[in-house]
């Protein structure tokens, strides 16, 4: 006689084996004295600089020794873990209004525990293959920021006395992945990777997870075909310059000077900070504008595949001994022109193939900057991977002043049409602008950027544009859109 078994069924009885297995390993003292999670609060602390009371989920908390001290640094903590004996005592003891305990299988599919951030430590290699894509969607569609740290090797405390089974070792982790094959799947989930590192035993990456809105995904406009896009490429990476890399958080105020016509209001001001040492990072034509003030730049970024770019470097005023430069890999190789080798690298903002082709592998020879569709926006997380994010940011517009639409001469954006764009409609912080249509697109993307990328920067955006009465009008009200009228 046979008898028909459910699906449902069957994987209940294989969760509850799971669950048996942890419960059992929760009871064994020995098992509670390794915590990872516990030794990389201070680092995820660093890395994400979350704001006092900024929600966070443990996903997997175990013992719940890192959730606590998350939570006594000011976090609002929620664990979860399936199972129900895995606390320590202290930290059952320390349960409150900002620490508190779900019991959750995290394998069940649509779960839903939104927070700021994610703390998952020693977890996933303990979830089995076939489930890491529910886990991993769980986590990554909940909290907007997420610290990973992943064993890379087997386990050794199966074959602990008290924790083998029939005779016979019980494995605990289920799925020991290498680095590579981790950061695919990654890649796979469209996430933005801010951080990552190849520890040998185990693996750390600090992501941002955006729901429906692919930040990756953002169009650049560079205004070049693609297969002219494909030369440059090729002729630039044939120059051996090398690719943007990765650098640790820096405690260091920037400026960055935009383009927008309020730029020229704050000349004394930009002047001032420059003397008393504060680095200065320029784009595209800011370069020219801050030379001819006898403003050395610490850093000029050039994103755009035009040829005429190159008035942005080789036909600048004169190149400073001091000035670092980020040239897109899609640019003409014109703009390489004289620039020092010691003092330039490419960066790339596109996910197309040919990129890979010509420069290496990504995510290790070198790594997409997301975030926006103008050299601006996307500088924001250059200059995040770099390791900055406090900035004072000047000539960020995006709109037209008195009929002009740039603090300096720039014809090609001359009489092009132009719509309005509304503030805080319908609310007492309403006003309106005059934009170009690239405007509108560089607004919509800070709109976006403001609740992600941006989310663990401080930022100053200085003048009488529309991003800074965006954000003005945001710190007053709770709901700010922008809205073409």
């Amino acid at each position: 006689m046979s008898v028909a078994v459910s699906k449902e069924f069957v994987e209940k009885i294989v969760g509850t084996e799971e669950k048996r297995k942890y419960v059992k390993c929760w009871g064994v003292d020995d098992y509670r004295k390794y915590s990872p999670g516990e030794h990389l609060v201070d680092l995820f602390l660093e890395t994400a600089k979350p704001a006092d009371g900024a929600t966070l989920v443990d996903w997997g908390c175990g013992t719940g020794r890192a959730a606590k001290r998350l939570s006594e640094a000011g976090m609002d903590v929620t664990m979860l873990d399936f199972a129900d004996n895995c606390l320590d005592s202290d930290v059952k003891e320390a349960l409150s209004d900002n620490l508190r305990f779900i019991e959750q299988d995290l394998s069940e599919p649509g779960l839903n525990y939104p927070s700021e951030y994610g703390f998952c430590t020693d977890m996933l290699e303990h979830i089995p293959e076939e489930d890491i894509d529910t886990v991993l969607d769980n986590i990554l569609n909940n909290s907007q920021h997420v610290f990973f740290q992943i064993s890379t090797v087997p386990d050794g405390f199966g074959a602990h006395p008290q924790i083998v089974k029939d005779g016979e070792r019980e494995h605990l982790h289920l799925t020991v992945w290498d680095y590579q094959k981790w950061l695919r799947k990654f890649v796979e989930k469209s996430v933005v990777i801010h951080h990552s590192n190849d520890l040998q035993d185990s693996v750390i990456f600090y992501v941002s997870g955006y729901g429906s809105f692919d930040l990756n995904r953002l169009p650049v406009a560079v205004n070049v075909p693609i297969e002219q896009r494909e030369k440059n490429m090729e002729a630039i990476a044939a120059l051996g310059y090398p690719s943007m890399q990765s650098h640790e958080a820096q405690d260091v105020e920037v400026m960055i000077l935009a383009g927008g016509p309020s730029l020229a209001d704050f000349e004394d001001e930009i002047k001032e900070k420059r003397e008393a040492g504060m680095p200065l990072v320029t784009v595209n034509g800011t370069y020219n504008w801050a030379i001819e003030r006898g403003l050395a730049p610490s850093l000029q970024l050039v994103i755009d595949g035009k040829k005429h770019n190159r008035r942005f470097t080789r036909e600048a005023p004169g190149l400073t001994d001091e000035t670092r430069y980020l040239i897109a890999s899609q640019c003409d190789p014109s703009v390489f022109d004289g620039l020092p080798k010691d003092r330039t690298w490419v960066w790339h903002v596109s996910e197309e193939s040919s990129v890979g082709k010509h420069f290496g592998e990504k995510f290790k020879d070198w790594w997409p900057i997301a975030g926006g569709t103008t050299v601006t926006t996307r500088s924001f997380q250059a200059l995040q991977f770099l390791g900055f994010s406090k900035f004072h940011v000047y000539g960020f517009d995006s709109c037209i002043r008195d009929g002009e639409h740039h603090a300096y001469p720039q014809d090609e954006n001359d009489g092009q049409p132009y719509a309005e764009i509304t503030v805080a409609k319908g609310t007492d912080h309403e006003k309106t602008f005059k934009c170009e249509k690239w405007m509108i697109a560089q607004a919509k993307d800070f709109e976006k950027m403001s609740g992600t990328v941006l989310r663990n920067c401080q930022m100053i955006v200085y003048g009488d544009g529309l991003i800074a009465h965006y954000l003005k009008a945001g710190a007053k009200a709770a709901q700010i859109e922008l809205v073409n009228t």
